[in-house]
């Protein structure tokens, strides 16, 4: 078991330095910033209001997905205490401050696919593009040395399952 965890912090290590040795090009920093931020919780707030008018049902589902989501989440984060790259490698200084001290999952990851999935229950014309915005998420992540590239597929498989959980009817709220 522990050459499998050594192998993949290996690769896990080496998918982090190509995609975060794409920075510095002043427009795509900039863009990256500007996903990366999207996803700090503003603007799930204001989609929550906006729905909770309108589409009650949406707020009804996400209440109790994104109670799982944030729980989990920081339970996760807590108990693991995976330290950022920027901790660890030597060259790497992040573009963006982190939220918090830890790595591992990547919590504007697992909103952004929960939201994803939540999302597209409700207008599934806009599933694709919503997609697309959330990986970009998880990679600008990595591209600004916020977190390794498997804190980002923890965090994406994290909101999808919360997502997913809360659809079910599972939880309370419902």
């Amino acid at each position: 078991m522990q050459g499998f965890v050594s192998r993949l912090q290996h690769w896990d290590t080496l998918l982090f330095h190509r995609i975060f040795g794409w920075n510095g090009r002043r427009y795509l920093d900039w863009f990256m910033f500007g996903v990366s931020r999207s996803a700090d919780g503003h603007l799930y707030a204001i989609v929550a209001g906006y729905l909770l008018l309108f589409e009650r049902s949406f707020f009804v589902t996400a209440l109790p997905a994104f109670a799982l989501e944030r729980s989990l989440y920081f339970t996760l984060k807590r108990t693991l205490k995976r330290q950022r790259p920027f901790h660890r490698l030597e060259n790497v200084e992040y573009l963006m401050a982190p939220p918090d001290l830890f790595s591992f999952p990547s919590g504007h990851t697992a909103a952004a696919f929960t939201m994803v999935i939540l999302l597209s229950q409700v207008f599934p014309g806009i599933r694709l593009p919503m997609q697309i915005w959330a990986a970009t998420v998880g990679f600008s992540r990595i591209y600004l040395g916020i977190h390794y590239p498997t804190d980002v597929l923890a965090g994406g498989t994290l909101g999808i399952l919360c997502a997913k959980v809360g659809m079910s009817g599972l939880l309370p709220f419902h």
